[in-house]
């Protein structure tokens, strides 16, 4: 729990969730989709998370999902107000509790740096080490030409040997095969913390989390099992909002040995969301470089590059 909160401060769960969707979809127009989305900070608050209004401006707190007795102070929308930003991060580090300021675009970083009371960090933990990709959901959906040519080749083979369904939170399945998913997202898990040094239970977490947020009955919110040969070999969880035509991709993992799982997991999911009407697609950005230089195979429309701050001298 987060004290020193100013008077006035929401604490916001998933039953909330359509009144954050409504409030953000209010706040001026941000660079990062992801500012918008109730979604993304109802997952990455899953410790906690408040709304913090003060006069016009606005601001999120979240626990930090990773980091004990530590927290988040994030942007509302495109709000750019680094006084709340500060009032903040200065009350929380008083509280006993480390505090950064977290998922800051190029425009408002330009205003931070002019402030004595914070300093950059390289963020280490959480997903915007590396740029935030926005995909072009035709043109990944289509993949044609002859740079995406060994693309098409790996999606080819991911059902090459076996056909690979999808299922969502609506199927019956999504649940009853609740143990492969579980399964699935552990053996992911400890690959990855292997081989990245990444925390096995906050990758495990994470992902768990995503999966039952399935259980929350959001129609915004598309969580989707992949399975072949009775096996799960995928897992991802996206958010649509009718008030934007960027689609949100909250997590995503996968059985690494299944080749080509990946890629045809994002050209899937890409064109449902553009039979759906959605142009872009916001996959976040990268904790790791080869994470990073994987992704360019995408061929993005775009990569916010998104910064971190903490209070000088802390």
């Amino acid at each position: 729990m987060i004290s020193l909160l100013p008077a006035g401060t929401r604490e916001i769960g998933w039953k909330q969730y359509d009144w954050l969707n409504n409030y953000l979809s209010t706040l001026p127009s941000s660079k990062d989709s992801m500012a918008h989305s109730a979604g993304y900070f109802l997952h990455t608050g899953r410790n906690g998370l408040f709304l913090v209004r003060y006069l016009s401006e606005a601001a999120l707190v979240a626990v930090h999902p990773n980091i004990q007795n530590a927290a988040l102070v994030l942007p509302a929308g495109g709000h750019c107000t680094p006084k709340l930003w500060a009032r903040l991060c200065q009350s929380i580090s008083s509280d006993g509790m480390d505090v950064t300021l977290a998922r800051i675009t190029p425009k408002h970083a330009i205003n931070i740096e002019q402030m004595d009371c914070f300093e950059p960090v390289e963020e280490t933990t959480l997903d915007w080490r590396y740029p935030a990709v926005v995909l072009d959901t035709r043109k990944l959906s289509e993949m044609a030409g002859g740079t995406y040519s060994k693309y098409r080749q790996k999606v080819r083979r991911a059902f090459r040997d076996a056909p690979v369904e999808a299922v969502d939170q609506q199927s019956p399945e999504y649940f009853e095969r609740k143990q492969a998913v579980l399964d699935m997202i552990e053996k992911w898990a400890i690959a990855v913390s292997e081989i990245k040094d990444f925390d096995t239970k906050h990758l495990i977490s994470s992902n768990r989390a995503a999966y039952f947020m399935g259980k929350q009955s959001i129609n915004e919110l598309a969580c989707r099992v992949y399975f072949s040969e009775g096996r799960a070999i995928g897992f991802c969880a996206s958010e649509m909002t009718e008030h934007s035509r960027t689609a949100n991709g909250i997590a995503m993992c996968l059985d690494r040995d299944w080749v080509g799982c990946s890629e045809y997991m994002y050209w899937n999911e890409a064109r449902l969301m553009y039979e759906k009407g959605y142009t872009f697609y916001n996959i976040n950005g990268s904790e790791t470089a080869s994470l990073d230089s994987f992704r360019s195979k995408l061929r993005p429309h775009e990569r916010i590059r998104l910064r971190t701050f903490r209070l000088a001298g802390a």
